[in-house]
């Protein structure tokens, strides 16, 4: 039970992190070499991105909490892992496409 509980409260803070940086523009809670080059016509659309991403992370992690509830930790593990893969390939595209690289 304490395994859900700390993955229920880490999945909503990920999300509350995400709404920060997506959607009240919360840039300076990324690191700044993350986007020390996205022009100032670009953070509101980079922000969103990584914000949808790191949603993302937090979604699935809440999700992977149920999941383990009812079919223990292969089953919080098939949410877990492809949301991760998702959300970092969210992440990644974003810092490709507005920062010109990872760092």
């Amino acid at each position: 039970m304490s395994y859900f509980i700390t993955m229920l409260i880490i999945g909503i803070l990920i999300i509350l992190l995400g709404y920060l940086i997506g959607f009240k523009g919360k840039i300076q809670l990324i690191h700044s070499y993350h986007y020390k080059n996205v022009k100032d016509k670009d953070k509101k659309a980079y922000t969103r991105i990584m914000g949808f991403g790191t949603g993302v992370i937090g979604a699935f992690i809440t999700i992977g909490a149920f999941l383990y509830l009812g079919f223990g930790t292969a089953g919080a593990s098939s949410a877990i892992l492809p949301g991760l893969i998702l959300g970092f390939g969210i992440i990644v595209y974003a810092q490709y496409k507005y920062n010109g690289g990872i760092f």
